[in-house]
């Protein structure tokens, strides 16, 4: 507590032990307070003191940090309680906040056994990192951030526990995530298949999909992510919890950031105050939905096929970036690193002081 508090507002403060803090009260009573410690009034009072100093500062360190205020606000965003917000993990929180979007829609949750979790296939996909090109650079180089990339591949392509609809299969029952016995549309998947070919090419196209040989062709009406995992395209005909829920998330925030500049402007600082818990508290949330998908080991409803089709479309967007960034002759630039959700760019032809180039590029 006493380095916190050092850190926090600058001032140390002296430790004692609940031992040492114990014998100077008794000691302050046995002798009624008469002998003094440095000008305190007697060792009673120094004891009572450091009592007091433990209750103070504690309280001190909470208002300073708006523990009390930002819980509330996160408690009331999340719909659980406010020892929740404290003891519980991101699960729960992206659970309350989902179940609060599925019911009306009407969705329940499954409720998978320990076994099921545990069954359930492996995760095949890992992020993008690539090997760093090591040096010292006296050109630019930039740094470019996906805003949010993970939430934004499971809006772009629809990618919800509501929308999946397992791997190319022609086996009539196969495994989806935590459920062992779903029922595959195979002859759906055929007609979902671009229409200008026979039924023979079709079932050929079926199967390269299936063992990996091609990419699947995504539709209007099917997304195929990069492990062949199908999903609803047509929004019109169901548009998945996860990507709604994101999608409004990411709106209230924005305009909960407007509103706090605004309050900012206007020297309101205890609505600021309020307004900046709200906004953290949705960029928490957002930023540990795909968390929710990909918790095969302590997870309450993960979903590997889920996991793996955001990691997979996110690294294909990162690919596709790179192979975009460095096959462009106006900006003749090098992608020296990526990783994950970032890209170190590289201005190679600069050494006469231009740097329009990041502008230009943004």
């Amino acid at each position: 507590m006493q380095a916190v508090h050092h850190s926090l507002f600058g001032v140390p403060l002296p430790q004692y032990t609940d031992g040492y803090i114990a014998d100077v009260y008794k000691k302050g009573v046995s002798t009624g307070s008469a002998v003094g410690v440095e000008g305190t009034g007697g060792l009673l009072r120094f004891a009572l003191h450091i009592l007091c100093d433990l209750i103070v500062v504690p309280l001190a360190i909470i208002r300073h940090l708006d523990l009390i205020v930002r819980t509330c606000e996160l408690a009331q965003l999340y719909g659980i309680l406010f020892l929740e917000v404290l003891s519980r993990g991101s699960q729960y929180r992206v659970e309350s906040f989902m179940l609060r979007f599925a019911k009306p829609r009407g969705f329940v949750a499954i409720s998978p056994s320990r076994e099921q979790v545990a069954l359930q296939n492996r995760q095949e996909g890992i992020a993008l990192v690539m090997e760093p090109y090591s040096g010292f650079y006296t050109d630019p180089v930039v740094v470019l951030d996906f805003r949010s990339l993970y939430p934004s591949m499971m809006m772009a392509y629809n990618l919800c526990f509501s929308t999946c609809l397992g791997k190319i299969s022609k086996e009539p029952i196969i495994k989806v995530g935590t459920v062992p016995d779903y029922r595959t549309p195979f002859q759906d998947i055929l007609n979902w298949l671009p229409g200008d070919v026979s039924a023979a090419t079709q079932h050929a196209a079926a199967d390269a999909m299936m063992s990996g040989g091609v990419d699947a062709p995504s539709t209007s009406k099917v997304i195929f992510s990069p492990t062949s995992c199908m999903f609803v395209g047509d929004t019109d005909a169901r548009r998945g919890i996860l990507p709604e829920m994101l999608e409004q998330i990411i709106a209230t925030r924005m305009q909960v950031q407007a509103v706090m500049k605004l309050a900012a402007a206007d020297g309101d600082e205890v609505t600021r105050r309020v307004l900046d818990a709200q906004q953290l508290g949705l960029k928490l949330l957002a930023n540990v939905t795909y968390g929710y998908t990909a918790a095969t080991f302590s997870g309450r409803m993960p979903c590997s096929d889920i996991a793996d089709s955001i990691v997979l479309l996110g690294r294909q967007t990162l690919e596709r970036a790179i192979r975009h960034i460095e096959g462009s002759e106006v900006w003749r630039a090098k992608v020296i690193y990526g990783d994950t959700d970032s890209l170190f760019i590289r201005h190679v032809w600069v050494h006469g002081g231009n740097i329009q180039w990041p502008h230009a590029v943004q």
